[in-house]
């Protein structure tokens, strides 16, 4: 074998670029409600053993681990304004609705869903179904806040719902240096296949909780050359938000369709990012819908690694809070002399 051969096939050892191509292949076709396409595309997920999450050091951090809470991220909180790779084409979005406004302007619900026809939306025979039996006659849509919209259309497409975003390995060196303050900071490690750790759904008020799918799903990110044209689905969302609410209360199949429409839409435009980012080996945990403050789960790590920088003093804070947690294992980060690598060991306080 070849040095080149060995090589691509270490970096996808490490990556596991194939297996990330076949789960967003499989979600690129995911549409509906259905329980058989929700278990389709949960099995095609890879497999992942553990999840990494690089926190930086401070009071926030700190409370978090000593509570076992994880924050969900919206794009308010987001590190990278790139954050995921999709576009919407404002440009055809604005033509399409110009097309409703011009040309239908005080018409009835029927006579527009007519000329959504053109525009690719899935199943439009059903759409088309469920307006007749609804027998709306006189309804007009108002479309007054549509420009202002559509310019803010990537914020709007955005904030559908949380991500939380994890690493499968906790020596990614990349990681250490864009989301734990440059080994300043430190690392808990979660076993993902270990449903004890996991606490949601033990109390009667996760009822309430945001976060209606309370498994432990984590979802692989893709990394892409090409981005994920969510126009179609920016056309559904505005749709949405611009129906009346007598439509809403008339329709509500209507508005069950439309929802359906875009059922795997959040998946795909949170799940996609360039390409350059690859070597983050990102994983995610999603939380759909729109909340009251961040959206939380709580997960026990099974152990935390110590950043290569931390001072003492701070790194006593953080036992400290894992110890209050109930996570046992303290691990500190340091550099191999034998291979020039990063790598974990117990750690050892210097005060012992």
């Amino acid at each position: 074998m070849d040095n080149e051969s060995y090589e691509e096939i270490e970096r996808e050892a490490v990556l596991g670029s194939k297996k990330r191509r076949e789960f967003w292949d499989t979600l690129s076709r995911a549409h509906g409600f259905s329980k058989e396409v929700r278990d389709t595309v949960l099995q095609a997920r890879p497999r992942v053993n553990r999840l990494c999450r690089f926190r930086t050091f401070g009071p926030g951090s700190l409370k978090q681990l000593r509570t076992n809470t994880l924050l969900f991220s919206s794009p308010p909180y987001y590190d990278d304004p790139l954050d995921t790779y999709f576009y919407v084409d404002k440009k055809a979005l604005q033509i399409q609705f110009n097309l409703i406004i011009d040309a239908f302007r005080g018409h009835t619900l029927k006579e527009i869903i007519a000329l959504l026809g053109q525009f690719g939306i899935p199943d439009f025979n059903k759409l088309r179904d469920i307006i007749g039996r609804a027998e709306i006659e006189e309804l007009p849509l108002q479309f007054d806040q549509l420009n202002s919209q559509i310019d803010d259309i990537r914020r709007i497409v955005q904030n559908v719902g949380y991500s939380l975003c994890f690493c499968d390995d906790p020596l990614n060196e990349v990681l250490w240096l864009k989301y734990a303050d440059n080994h300043k900071g430190f690392v808990q490690i979660y076993d993902a296949n270990c449903s004890i750790r996991f606490l949601c759904g033990q109390k009667n008020s996760c009822g309430l909780c945001a976060n209606d799918d309370s498994s432990l799903a984590p979802f692989p990110i893709y990394y892409s050359n090409e981005g994920y044209d969510a126009t179609r689905y920016a056309l559904a969302l505005l749709l949405l938000r611009e129906l009346p609410a007598n439509a809403k209360v008339s329709c509500p199949e209507l508005i069950k369709y439309l929802k359906e429409s875009i059922r795997w839409e959040f998946e795909k435009v949170t799940l996609i990012k360039r390409k350059q980012h690859e070597y983050d080996c990102e994983w995610r945990l999603l939380c759909r819908g729109s909340a009251e403050g961040r959206p939380s789960i709580q997960m026990v790590p099974s152990s935390v690694v110590l950043g290569l920088h931390m001072k003492e003093a701070e790194k006593r804070s953080v036992v400290d809070a894992a110890k209050s947690a109930g996570i046992k294992e303290i691990l500190q980060a340091y550099i191999d002399e034998g291979t020039g690598k990063l790598a974990i060991r117990s750690y050892q306080s210097t005060e012992e």
